[in-house]
């Protein structure tokens, strides 16, 4: 397996894809979604840690509200496009240049 850094801001290395998305979605995203308990006020990045808290907590998994809120650690990709768009891009790049190379 292929480690990945993030082509925007260098961090990583990431071993998988799943990690490397949600580094962008955590960093490179403007806006973020935050789910609420609907038992408490508690409030989670994760769906998944929501639904956690609930089972642990209250017993019984409810509705998280969601919520979407401005990232606030956000940084700028400044263009940049996320790992596998930017390596299609890359390709249709390349087609594109051997299209015109060969008559």
């Amino acid at each position: 397996m292929t480690q990945t850094k993030c082509n925007s801001c260098d961090a990583g290395p990431y071993n998988g894809y799943s990690s490397y998305q949600r580094h962008w979605a955590m960093k490179h995203s403007e806006t973020v979604t935050i789910f609420q308990c609907s038992l408490c006020t508690k409030k989670f990045g994760r769906r998944t840690e929501g639904v956690a808290h609930q089972k642990k907590l209250h017993k019984y998994p409810r509705q998280l509200t969601p919520e979407t809120i401005q990232n606030i650690h956000y940084i700028d990709p400044k263009g940049v496009l996320p790992y596998k768009e930017y390596h299609r891009e890359r390709l249709r790049q390349k087609r594109k240049q051997s299209e015109v190379a060969s008559p």
